[in-house]
């Protein structure tokens, strides 16, 4: 029987405190009235941080405690199903995604894992907020493949903006997160 490692203090630790950076912007997101979709972008950070200064696990945990933790603390729930669905999950697959082969498959898959997490929320958004808003657009172009094709060219741009801050990061927050979080 294979037993499993207990995970570190230091592992949880760091987990929570970028978990606790990720809350306060959720916080802040729930309560802006505009903008509110951007600074759950950057809350998404945290666990891309997380995962780059100690790995995998602490950004799953990272991400779990700032779903959970958000959706008892931030009053605006939109920013919380956002962050849960796309803004905090996708840190975690954009690596799994860049490990592809072919650059068209890392693309083909972001894209495919975007339009997915989009559509899911449209719908889910339409039932419960706008009623049969989407059923009763009537103009010339097609609602939903026109919003998909928008939101996917702003996906691509917001992945490439987020490797660049990723890069900054890297460069100047990770080696001291690491050193501070150092397993002994």
């Amino acid at each position: 029987m294979r037993t499993s490692k207990p995970i570190s203090t230091q592992i949880l630790a760091q987990a929570a405190l970028l978990s606790a950076v990720a809350c306060v912007f959720l916080f802040a997101a729930g309560i802006t009235p505009t903008g509110w979709t951007g600074v759950t972008a950057v809350a998404g950070l945290a666990v891309a941080v997380a995962v780059s200064a100690s790995g995998s696990l602490t950004g799953l945990l990272c991400y779990l405690a700032t779903s959970l933790l958000s959706l008892l603390i931030v009053p605006g729930k939109h920013a919380v199903i956002l962050f849960a669905s796309l803004f905090g999950l996708y840190p975690l697959l954009k690596i799994r995604f860049e490990r592809l082969r072919s650059r068209l498959a890392t693309i083909g898959a972001k894209l495919v894992f975007f339009n997915v997490v989009f559509l899911l929320l449209l719908q889910f958004a339409s039932q419960l907020l706008w009623g049969d808003f989407l059923s009763q657009w009537t103009y010339p172009i097609p609602l939903k493949p026109t919003l998909c094709l928008v939101g996917s060219v702003l996906f691509l741009l917001y992945d490439l903006a987020f490797t660049k801050v990723m890069a900054l990061l890297q460069a100047r927050l990770i080696p001291p997160l690491r050193r501070m979080f150092r397993h002994r």
